[in-house]
Parts: structure tokens; sequence; C-alpha cells
């Protein structure tokens, strides 16, 4: 199956430092390659990224989202 990132992760990442900079330490990454990679996504959008990988996934789910608010099979539009 595809999935995409929602819009609003997408955004809340782009805005939030505290949150950008948990995801990149779940995912053993500096905040920097987050942002480098939102930017690259909000260009031109592409399918099972590493934020569907289960590490990110998890680290959503303890910041509050479900997994039906992350991921979705449609292409967000920016």
């Amino acid at each position: 199956m595809t999935f995409y990132i929602q819009k609003e992760i997408i955004e809340h990442l782009e805005t939030d430092v505290r949150f950008r900079g948990g995801l990149a330490f779940s995912l053993g990454v500096v905040d920097r390659a987050i942002y480098n990679f939102i930017l690259k996504y909000k260009e031109k959008p592409f399918a099972n990224s590493n934020l569907t990988k289960k590490a990110a996934l998890e680290y959503f789910r303890t910041e509050g989202y479900e997994e039906d608010q992350v991921l979705t099979q449609e292409i967000p539009v920016f």
C-alpha cells in the first residue's frame, strides 16, 4: 500500500521545534534532516517515506496522534 503523511502533521513538524526534535531523536537523525525532508515533501509529496516507518508512527502515537491522523492514501496538497 502507498501511504503519505497528512498535511497537518507536516505543518506541525515545520513549526514546532520540540515535536520535530522528538521525531528526529526517534529516527536517529538530526533535526535538520527532518526539516530538509519537510521542505522536499512540501515541494512534491512522495509515498512511503521515513515518516511512515514504525519508529516514526510510534513517536506520533506517544504525542497523541492515531495512525489515521498521520497517514493518508491521498496525495496531500500544500
